[in-house]
C-alpha cells in the first residue's frame, strides 16, 4: 500500500493525503477526475485554471494499516492545512 500526498506547485505544501493500492499516476487521476473529497476536486479545478496540476510525492510504502493515519496526523502536528476531512473511521490507530 502507498501513502501519497498531493502537493500544491505554489508553495510546495502538501494538501491532501490518500492511500492507493495502485499506481500515484491511476491515484492521481482519480482525484482529478472522481475526487471522494469535494474540497479536493476544488482545489484541483483552481489549480488547473491557472495551467497547474497537484503534484504527487510517495511519502510511505509499507503494509502497516495505519500508515495513512500515521502519516496525517504526523502531518496536522506540524501544522499543515490539510484538506481531508477527517481521518477515516476505519484507521486503527
Amino acid at each position: 500500500m502507498q501513502v501519497y500526498g498531493l502537493r500544491d506547485p505554489r508553495t510546495g505544501v502538501i494538501r491532501y493525503v490518500g492511500r492507493t493500492a495502485t499506481t500515484l499516476k491511476h491515484a492521481l487521476w482519480l482525484n482529478r477526475h472522481t475526487p471522494s473529497n469535494p474540497a479536493v476536486g476544488e482545489w484541483i479545478k483552481e489549480l488547473e485554471r491557472v495551467g497547474l496540476g497537484p503534484e504527487t510525492v510517495l511519502l510511505d510504502q509499507s503494509d502497516d494499516p495505519n500508515a495513512l493515519r500515521r502519516v496525517i496526523l504526523q502531518l496536522r502536528s506540524e501544522g499543515v492545512d490539510l484538506l481531508n476531512r477527517r481521518i477515516p473511521s476505519w484507521i486503527r490507530l
